[in-house]
Protein backbone atom coordinates (compact mmCIF):
# COMPACT_ATOMS: atom_id res chain seq x y z
CA UNK A 1 0.00 0.00 0.00
CA UNK A 2 1.44 3.23 -0.38
CA UNK A 3 1.43 5.87 1.77
CA UNK A 4 1.84 9.54 1.32
CA UNK A 5 3.57 11.91 3.84
CA UNK A 6 -0.23 13.63 3.72
CA UNK A 7 -1.59 10.47 4.91
CA UNK A 8 0.99 9.70 7.74
CA UNK A 9 0.86 13.14 8.67
CA UNK A 10 -3.06 12.22 9.70
CA UNK A 11 -2.13 8.59 11.26
CA UNK A 12 0.19 10.46 13.13
CA UNK A 13 -2.46 13.28 14.67
CA UNK A 14 -4.72 10.01 15.56
CA UNK A 15 -2.02 8.55 17.18
CA UNK A 16 -0.98 11.35 19.24
CA UNK A 17 -5.47 12.43 20.08
CA UNK A 18 -5.36 9.07 22.27
CA UNK A 19 -1.91 9.69 24.40
CA UNK A 20 -2.72 13.36 24.24
CA UNK A 21 -6.08 13.01 25.87
CA UNK A 22 -5.31 10.58 28.64
CA UNK A 23 -2.16 13.11 29.35
CA UNK A 24 -4.79 15.59 30.19
CA UNK A 25 -7.73 13.22 31.23
CA UNK A 26 -4.86 12.72 34.51
CA UNK A 27 -5.87 16.55 35.58
CA UNK A 28 -7.66 16.65 38.57
CA UNK A 29 -9.62 19.41 40.41
CA UNK A 30 -9.60 17.27 43.08
CA UNK A 31 -7.88 18.82 46.20
CA UNK A 32 -5.86 16.96 48.40
CA UNK A 33 -7.15 15.13 51.36
CA UNK A 34 -4.95 17.75 53.72
CA UNK A 35 -6.45 20.68 52.41
CA UNK A 36 -9.62 19.10 52.62
CA UNK A 37 -9.25 18.08 56.42
CA UNK A 38 -8.18 21.76 57.24
CA UNK A 39 -10.64 23.35 55.34
CA UNK A 40 -13.23 21.77 57.24
CA UNK A 41 -11.08 22.50 60.71
CA UNK A 42 -11.16 25.89 59.63
CA UNK A 43 -15.26 26.06 59.18
CA UNK A 44 -15.61 24.60 62.11
CA UNK A 45 -13.64 27.03 63.86
CA UNK A 46 -10.85 24.60 65.53
CA UNK A 47 -8.70 26.61 67.53
CA UNK A 48 -4.58 26.53 66.20
CA UNK A 49 -5.89 24.19 63.24
CA UNK A 50 -3.94 26.41 60.68
CA UNK A 51 -0.99 27.26 62.51
CA UNK A 52 -0.93 23.36 63.16
CA UNK A 53 -0.75 22.96 59.13
CA UNK A 54 2.28 25.11 58.81
CA UNK A 55 4.34 23.48 61.27
CA UNK A 56 4.02 20.47 60.12
CA UNK A 57 4.43 21.70 56.70
CA UNK A 58 7.57 22.90 57.61
CA UNK A 59 8.44 19.58 58.95
CA UNK A 60 7.67 17.61 56.60
CA UNK A 61 8.70 19.88 53.47
CA UNK A 62 6.44 20.89 50.03
CA UNK A 63 4.78 20.14 47.87
CA UNK A 64 2.45 17.66 49.11
CA UNK A 65 2.49 14.22 48.17
CA UNK A 66 -0.48 11.93 48.26
CA UNK A 67 -1.86 9.02 46.70
CA UNK A 68 -4.22 9.65 43.91
CA UNK A 69 -7.00 7.11 42.03
CA UNK A 70 -4.41 6.27 39.13
CA UNK A 71 -1.54 3.37 40.49
CA UNK A 72 0.85 5.25 38.01
CA UNK A 73 -0.18 9.09 39.38
CA UNK A 74 0.32 10.70 42.48
CA UNK A 75 -1.68 13.88 43.84
CA UNK A 76 0.43 17.07 44.26
CA UNK A 77 -0.68 19.90 45.99
CA UNK A 78 1.67 23.19 45.89
CA UNK A 79 1.12 25.81 48.88
CA UNK A 80 2.56 29.26 49.52
CA UNK A 81 2.17 30.99 52.75
CA UNK A 82 0.99 34.89 51.30
CA UNK A 83 1.09 37.74 53.84
CA UNK A 84 -1.20 40.78 53.82
CA UNK A 85 -2.31 42.28 50.73
CA UNK A 86 -1.45 39.57 48.64
CA UNK A 87 -3.99 39.20 46.28
CA UNK A 88 -2.99 36.87 43.51
CA UNK A 89 -0.36 33.49 43.32
CA UNK A 90 0.30 31.63 40.48
CA UNK A 91 2.40 28.46 39.76
CA UNK A 92 5.18 29.21 37.30
CA UNK A 93 6.06 25.41 35.68
CA UNK A 94 5.73 23.44 33.00
CA UNK A 95 3.12 21.42 34.93
CA UNK A 96 0.80 23.50 34.30
CA UNK A 97 0.54 21.94 30.26
CA UNK A 98 -1.88 19.07 32.51
CA UNK A 99 -4.00 21.76 33.13
CA UNK A 100 -4.69 22.56 29.35
CA UNK A 101 -8.32 22.72 28.17
CA UNK A 102 -8.82 24.19 24.99
CA UNK A 103 -5.72 24.22 22.36
CA UNK A 104 -5.95 28.70 21.89
CA UNK A 105 -5.32 28.70 25.81
CA UNK A 106 -3.13 31.17 27.33
CA UNK A 107 -0.77 29.22 28.80
CA UNK A 108 0.71 32.26 31.11
CA UNK A 109 -2.47 32.19 32.20
CA UNK A 110 -2.68 28.74 34.26
CA UNK A 111 -1.40 27.72 37.11
CA UNK A 112 -3.32 30.35 39.21
CA UNK A 113 -3.64 29.05 42.98
CA UNK A 114 -6.49 29.55 45.06
CA UNK A 115 -6.93 31.01 48.56
CA UNK A 116 -8.45 29.03 51.40
CA UNK A 117 -10.86 32.01 52.74
CA UNK A 118 -9.09 34.94 54.24
CA UNK A 119 -6.26 33.11 55.42
CA UNK A 120 -2.82 33.23 54.36
CA UNK A 121 -2.82 30.05 52.61
CA UNK A 122 -2.72 29.38 48.90
CA UNK A 123 -2.78 26.06 47.21
CA UNK A 124 -3.05 24.10 44.15
CA UNK A 125 -3.75 20.35 43.10
CA UNK A 126 -2.48 18.03 39.96
CA UNK A 127 -2.29 14.47 39.40
CA UNK A 128 0.75 14.18 37.66
CA UNK A 129 2.84 10.92 36.99
CA UNK A 130 5.04 9.25 39.42
CA UNK A 131 8.33 9.77 37.26
CA UNK A 132 7.72 13.46 36.97
CA UNK A 133 11.05 15.44 37.48
CA UNK A 134 10.38 19.56 36.87
CA UNK A 135 11.32 22.80 38.68
CA UNK A 136 8.84 25.36 39.67
CA UNK A 137 8.71 29.13 41.13
CA UNK A 138 5.58 31.02 42.53
CA UNK A 139 5.06 34.30 40.54
CA UNK A 140 3.45 36.88 43.03
CA UNK A 141 1.10 39.92 42.08
CA UNK A 142 3.11 42.18 39.64
CA UNK A 143 5.02 39.07 37.65
CA UNK A 144 7.56 38.90 40.23
CA UNK A 145 9.22 35.29 40.72
CA UNK A 146 10.36 33.56 43.85
CA UNK A 147 11.46 29.85 44.85
CA UNK A 148 9.36 27.96 47.15
CA UNK A 149 10.94 28.77 50.43
CA UNK A 150 9.36 25.13 52.31
CA UNK A 151 11.23 23.46 49.42
CA UNK A 152 14.86 22.52 50.55
CA UNK A 153 14.93 21.10 46.76
CA UNK A 154 16.79 23.27 44.66
CA UNK A 155 17.66 23.23 40.75
CA UNK A 156 20.97 24.72 39.87
CA UNK A 157 21.87 26.66 43.12
CA UNK A 158 25.32 27.49 41.29
CA UNK A 159 22.91 29.02 38.89
CA UNK A 160 21.19 31.91 40.04
CA UNK A 161 19.88 33.41 36.72
CA UNK A 162 17.72 29.78 36.86
CA UNK A 163 17.84 28.48 40.20
CA UNK A 164 14.14 27.09 40.95
CA UNK A 165 12.61 24.79 43.21
CA UNK A 166 12.92 20.80 42.21
CA UNK A 167 9.87 18.45 42.54
CA UNK A 168 11.20 15.36 41.84
CA UNK A 169 8.55 12.12 42.44
CA UNK A 170 9.95 8.37 43.45
CA UNK A 171 10.16 7.09 39.86
CA UNK A 172 12.15 10.12 38.05
CA UNK A 173 14.85 8.48 36.39
CA UNK A 174 17.93 8.53 38.36
CA UNK A 175 21.01 11.24 37.46
CA UNK A 176 23.74 9.95 39.12
CA UNK A 177 25.99 12.21 37.39
CA UNK A 178 25.05 15.18 39.14
CA UNK A 179 26.53 13.51 42.03
CA UNK A 180 29.88 13.34 41.14
CA UNK A 181 32.19 16.25 42.28
CA UNK A 182 34.75 18.26 40.05
CA UNK A 183 35.41 17.02 36.71
CA UNK A 184 38.25 14.09 36.18
CA UNK A 185 38.83 15.00 32.55
CA UNK A 186 39.96 17.88 30.85
CA UNK A 187 38.75 20.53 29.04
CA UNK A 188 40.24 22.06 25.88
CA UNK A 189 39.02 25.38 24.18
CA UNK A 190 40.13 25.46 19.72
CA UNK A 191 39.26 28.39 17.79
CA UNK A 192 37.44 26.69 14.36
CA UNK A 193 37.24 28.56 11.21
CA UNK A 194 33.23 28.54 9.68
CA UNK A 195 33.00 28.23 5.82
CA UNK A 196 32.46 32.09 5.69
CA UNK A 197 36.22 32.83 7.46
CA UNK A 198 34.20 33.58 10.71
CA UNK A 199 36.07 31.98 13.90
CA UNK A 200 33.64 29.34 16.61
CA UNK A 201 34.60 28.77 19.95
CA UNK A 202 34.83 24.80 20.40
CA UNK A 203 35.41 23.47 23.97
CA UNK A 204 36.64 19.86 24.00
CA UNK A 205 35.90 17.58 26.91
CA UNK A 206 39.03 14.63 26.71
CA UNK A 207 37.95 12.04 28.97
CA UNK A 208 40.21 10.35 31.95
CA UNK A 209 43.24 8.69 30.85
CA UNK A 210 42.63 10.72 27.55
CA UNK A 211 45.70 9.12 24.80
CA UNK A 212 46.59 11.13 21.58
CA UNK A 213 48.61 7.97 20.92
CA UNK A 214 45.99 5.75 21.51
CA UNK A 215 45.88 2.96 18.02
CA UNK A 216 42.23 3.03 18.46
CA UNK A 217 40.76 6.86 17.50
CA UNK A 218 37.81 7.64 20.12
CA UNK A 219 34.43 8.07 19.24
CA UNK A 220 32.81 11.71 19.23
CA UNK A 221 29.69 13.76 20.55
CA UNK A 222 29.13 16.79 18.63
CA UNK A 223 27.16 18.92 21.15
CA UNK A 224 25.63 22.06 19.26
CA UNK A 225 25.69 24.60 22.16
CA UNK A 226 28.21 25.10 24.36
CA UNK A 227 26.06 26.52 27.76
CA UNK A 228 23.98 23.24 27.25
CA UNK A 229 26.02 20.74 26.60
CA UNK A 230 29.12 22.63 28.68
CA UNK A 231 27.08 23.66 31.85
CA UNK A 232 23.34 22.81 31.56
CA UNK A 233 23.37 19.39 31.67
CA UNK A 234 26.34 19.25 32.49
CA UNK A 235 28.33 17.20 30.08
CA UNK A 236 31.13 16.49 31.34
CA UNK A 237 29.92 14.90 34.26
CA UNK A 238 27.53 12.83 32.14
CA UNK A 239 30.21 11.55 30.13
CA UNK A 240 32.15 10.71 33.15
CA UNK A 241 29.49 8.84 34.88
CA UNK A 242 28.88 6.55 31.60
CA UNK A 243 32.41 5.89 30.86
CA UNK A 244 33.16 5.38 34.39
CA UNK A 245 30.31 2.66 34.82
CA UNK A 246 31.25 1.12 31.58
CA UNK A 247 27.60 1.93 29.62
CA UNK A 248 29.64 3.81 26.66
CA UNK A 249 33.85 3.33 26.04
CA UNK A 250 35.75 6.53 26.51
CA UNK A 251 34.42 8.99 24.00
CA UNK A 252 35.68 13.02 23.54
CA UNK A 253 32.79 15.70 23.33
CA UNK A 254 32.85 18.62 21.63
CA UNK A 255 30.64 21.66 23.00
CA UNK A 256 30.26 23.80 19.74
CA UNK A 257 28.90 27.01 18.98
CA UNK A 258 27.19 27.00 15.35
CA UNK A 259 28.33 29.95 12.86
CA UNK A 260 25.93 32.66 13.20
CA UNK A 261 22.95 32.67 10.71
CA UNK A 262 19.04 32.41 10.14
CA UNK A 263 16.34 29.67 8.30
CA UNK A 264 17.51 27.76 5.96
CA UNK A 265 20.87 28.82 5.52
CA UNK A 266 22.09 28.77 8.93
CA UNK A 267 20.88 24.95 8.92
CA UNK A 268 23.29 24.69 5.40
CA UNK A 269 26.23 26.30 7.46
CA UNK A 270 26.04 24.29 9.95
CA UNK A 271 25.91 21.42 8.49
CA UNK A 272 29.00 22.05 6.23
CA UNK A 273 30.53 23.32 9.37
CA UNK A 274 30.17 20.42 11.05
CA UNK A 275 31.42 17.77 8.54
CA UNK A 276 33.83 20.46 6.65
CA UNK A 277 35.60 22.11 9.37
CA UNK A 278 34.88 21.37 13.09
CA UNK A 279 35.97 16.93 12.29
CA UNK A 280 38.71 17.68 10.69
CA UNK A 281 39.98 19.99 13.09
CA UNK A 282 39.35 17.84 15.98
CA UNK A 283 40.85 14.95 14.00
CA UNK A 284 43.91 16.70 13.51
CA UNK A 285 44.15 18.23 17.08
CA UNK A 286 43.15 14.73 18.88
CA UNK A 287 43.06 11.44 18.41
CA UNK A 288 38.80 11.28 17.10
CA UNK A 289 37.58 8.64 14.89
CA UNK A 290 36.82 9.66 11.40
CA UNK A 291 34.35 6.95 11.11
CA UNK A 292 30.85 8.55 10.60
CA UNK A 293 29.10 4.99 12.89
CA UNK A 294 31.27 6.66 16.43
CA UNK A 295 30.09 9.90 15.36
CA UNK A 296 27.38 11.52 16.92
CA UNK A 297 25.49 14.57 17.10
CA UNK A 298 23.02 16.06 19.69
CA UNK A 299 21.29 19.13 19.93
CA UNK A 300 18.09 20.71 22.03
CA UNK A 301 15.22 22.78 20.64
CA UNK A 302 15.84 23.71 17.21
CA UNK A 303 19.34 22.52 17.70
CA UNK A 304 18.44 19.20 17.80
CA UNK A 305 16.16 20.00 14.31
CA UNK A 306 19.91 21.04 12.87
CA UNK A 307 21.73 17.94 14.53
CA UNK A 308 19.64 15.66 12.86
CA UNK A 309 19.31 17.74 9.73
CA UNK A 310 23.20 17.75 9.39
CA UNK A 311 23.11 13.99 9.58
CA UNK A 312 20.75 13.75 6.85
CA UNK A 313 22.65 16.09 4.55
CA UNK A 314 25.78 14.62 5.70
CA UNK A 315 25.84 10.64 6.66
CA UNK A 316 29.42 10.39 5.07
CA UNK A 317 30.38 12.38 8.13
CA UNK A 318 28.10 11.85 10.87
CA UNK A 319 26.66 8.38 11.31
CA UNK A 320 24.25 9.15 14.57
CA UNK A 321 21.88 11.77 16.25
CA UNK A 322 20.55 12.47 19.66
CA UNK A 323 17.81 14.55 19.20
CA UNK A 324 16.29 16.76 22.47
CA UNK A 325 13.00 17.88 22.23
CA UNK A 326 13.73 18.38 18.50
CA UNK A 327 11.70 21.59 16.64
CA UNK A 328 10.74 19.26 13.97
CA UNK A 329 7.87 21.92 13.18
CA UNK A 330 10.08 23.75 11.14
CA UNK A 331 9.71 25.17 7.92
CA UNK A 332 11.84 27.52 5.35
CA UNK A 333 9.95 30.78 4.66
CA UNK A 334 9.10 29.77 1.57
CA UNK A 335 7.65 26.60 2.21
CA UNK A 336 3.97 26.35 2.59
CA UNK A 337 4.11 23.33 4.51
CA UNK A 338 5.21 22.87 8.31
CA UNK A 339 7.38 19.34 9.21
CA UNK A 340 10.18 19.98 6.46
CA UNK A 341 12.67 17.66 7.81
CA UNK A 342 10.20 15.27 8.25
CA UNK A 343 8.76 15.53 5.20
CA UNK A 344 12.59 14.84 3.25
CA UNK A 345 12.64 12.04 5.86
CA UNK A 346 9.46 10.36 4.41
CA UNK A 347 9.90 10.70 0.40
CA UNK A 348 13.70 11.07 0.01
CA UNK A 349 16.22 7.88 0.23
CA UNK A 350 16.67 6.16 3.44
CA UNK A 351 20.45 7.66 4.56
CA UNK A 352 22.47 5.04 6.79
CA UNK A 353 22.11 7.28 10.25
CA UNK A 354 21.22 5.95 12.98
CA UNK A 355 18.34 8.34 15.50
CA UNK A 356 17.82 8.54 19.07
CA UNK A 357 15.16 11.04 19.64
CA UNK A 358 13.11 12.47 22.46
CA UNK A 359 10.61 14.77 23.92
CA UNK A 360 8.97 15.44 26.98
CA UNK A 361 5.28 14.67 27.77
CA UNK A 362 4.64 18.34 29.50
CA UNK A 363 5.66 19.31 26.01
CA UNK A 364 2.24 19.85 24.69
CA UNK A 365 2.27 23.75 24.97
CA UNK A 366 1.41 25.99 21.47
CA UNK A 367 2.47 29.27 21.50
CA UNK A 368 3.61 31.94 18.22
CA UNK A 369 7.29 30.32 17.92
CA UNK A 370 5.99 26.85 16.64
CA UNK A 371 2.80 27.83 14.79
CA UNK A 372 0.30 25.47 16.79
CA UNK A 373 2.38 22.50 16.55
CA UNK A 374 3.44 21.26 19.63
CA UNK A 375 6.87 19.82 20.03
CA UNK A 376 5.67 16.56 21.55
CA UNK A 377 3.31 16.23 18.80
CA UNK A 378 5.90 16.83 15.97
CA UNK A 379 8.39 14.40 17.29
CA UNK A 380 6.08 11.72 17.49
CA UNK A 381 5.11 12.11 14.07
CA UNK A 382 8.74 11.87 12.97
CA UNK A 383 8.53 9.04 15.30
CA UNK A 384 5.95 7.36 13.35
CA UNK A 385 7.91 8.36 9.83
CA UNK A 386 11.13 6.62 10.88
CA UNK A 387 9.31 3.61 11.64
CA UNK A 388 7.06 3.58 8.65
CA UNK A 389 10.81 4.01 6.36
CA UNK A 390 12.40 1.33 8.23
CA UNK A 391 15.07 3.52 9.94
CA UNK A 392 17.55 2.26 12.50
CA UNK A 393 16.28 4.50 16.10
CA UNK A 394 14.84 4.54 19.30
CA UNK A 395 11.67 7.08 20.65
CA UNK A 396 11.89 8.33 24.34
CA UNK A 397 9.56 10.32 26.17
CA UNK A 398 10.48 11.53 29.48
CA UNK A 399 8.04 13.45 31.93
CA UNK A 400 9.43 16.91 31.58
CA UNK A 401 9.62 20.12 29.91
CA UNK A 402 11.93 22.03 27.31
CA UNK A 403 14.88 22.45 29.42
CA UNK A 404 18.18 20.98 30.54
CA UNK A 405 16.52 19.44 33.91
CA UNK A 406 15.11 16.46 31.66
CA UNK A 407 17.05 16.65 28.33
CA UNK A 408 19.93 15.20 30.15
CA UNK A 409 18.31 11.94 31.21
CA UNK A 410 17.57 11.60 27.25
CA UNK A 411 20.78 12.37 26.42
CA UNK A 412 22.07 9.59 28.67
CA UNK A 413 19.97 6.84 27.28
CA UNK A 414 20.48 7.92 23.60
CA UNK A 415 24.38 7.63 24.39
CA UNK A 416 24.42 4.54 25.43
CA UNK A 417 21.54 3.52 22.62
CA UNK A 418 24.00 4.83 19.85
CA UNK A 419 27.91 3.79 21.56
CA UNK A 420 27.33 0.90 23.06
CA UNK A 421 27.64 -1.97 20.64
Amino acid sequence: MHITFRRLLVIGTLLLCGSWCSALAQHSEAASPTIRSLEKAIQSNKTGALNDFWRKIQDKGTPLVEASNHPDSLLITFVHRGGEGMNSVRLSSALNALLIKGIEQDFKALGKMQRMGSTDLWYLSMVVGRDVRVSYRFELAGGTEVRDSLNPHIYRDDRPAIRASLLELPDAPPQPWNKRKGELGSWKQLKVKDIHGGENDAFVYLPVDFDRDRVEPYPVLVGLDSYSFGIGMPGAHLLDHLISTKAIPPTVMVAANLPQGDGLEQMETAAEYVANRLLPELRSELNVTSDPGKVVISGTSRRGLIAAYTAFVKPEAVGNVVALSGSFYWKPDNETEYEWLTHRFATEEIRPVRLFVSAGTLETVVTPGNHGHYMVATNRHLRDILLARGYDFEYWEFAGTHSDLSWQDALARGLVRLLSN
